[in-house]
């Protein structure tokens, strides 16, 4: 019983950041921000010339959820991990029409997601999951896991204290839309596709859709056992809806 509990706890370490990297050599004071463009983005400060408006993502409106999945031959002893993020920042430069693809071509958009503000495994969001996420996790389980992923072996949050999202070009017309994003944890940068959904009206859009990331993407190592026993999958499943609407 006593092994079986901390392989569990073990496999607490798999996360987004139930990651495991080899800690990297200390960096001077201020490296992080060094390390990553500023914040908020330059098209908030100076926003693009044309017919559009800057729209601020709502949190409180909006739905984000990343899915954590266990691996190895004795999985069936680990657990999958669901994480919601309640509280973020993002912007977005919207054009006041969209009549055809070329309304697109000045659309911006960013998102920082700091990752103090995640909430890991809470019983409703586990339930809402499914079956697979639905057994239960104690208190002691759930601190251990968050504390490996916000760790220097996790995703270094104390270094690197946000995840940021860049809209690089949004191409395809309403509803349906594809975009193509840039993410970035300091120093590390990974671009992928991103299929959208568009809904809501012009001054205040709803994006919705979903995606796999990898922890390999962010730099990151996904934790696993000797021998592979226990591990967590590299890909993660995010899905999303962003409401956006006017905002200072």
């Amino acid at each position: 019983m006593i092994a079986r509990r901390h392989c569990l706890l073990a496999l607490g370490a798999a996360l987004t950041g139930c990651a495991s990297a080899p800690v990297p050599p200390a960096r001077p004071a201020g490296s992080e921000l060094e390390a990553s463009p500023p914040w908020p983005p330059e098209f908030v400060k100076q926003p693009p010339s044309g017919a559009g408006r800057l729209l601020r993502l709502q949190p409180e409106r909006s739905r984000l959820r990343v899915y954590v999945f266990r691996a190895g031959s004795l999985a069936r002893l680990g657990h999958n991990h669901v994480i919601a993020v309640p509280r973020f920042e993002g912007w977005l430069w919207w054009p006041e029409r969209i009549e055809g693809p070329a309304a697109l071509e000045d659309v911006r958009g960013a998102l920082r997601l700091p990752w103090e503000d995640i909430e890991l495994d809470a019983p409703a969001e586990r339930a809402a999951a499914g079956a697979a996420f639905a057994s239960p996790l104690d208190e002691a389980a759930v601190a251990a896991t968050r504390a490996n992923l916000l760790g220097p072996r996790g995703v270094d949050a104390q270094r690197h204290p946000a995840l940021r999202l860049e809209l690089l070009a949004l191409r395809g017309e309403p509803p349906r839309l594809a975009a193509r994003v840039r993410w970035q944890r300091g120093p590390q940068q990974h671009e992928s596709d991103v299929a959208l959904r568009l809904s809501g009206e012009a001054d205040a859009p709803r994006l919705a859709g979903s995606l796999v990331l990898r922890h390999s993407e962010l730099g990151l190592q996904p934790f696993a056992l000797p021998g592979g026993l226990l591990a967590v999958q590299d890909e993660v499943l995010l899905e999303f809806e962003l409401q956006a609407g006017p905002g200072a």
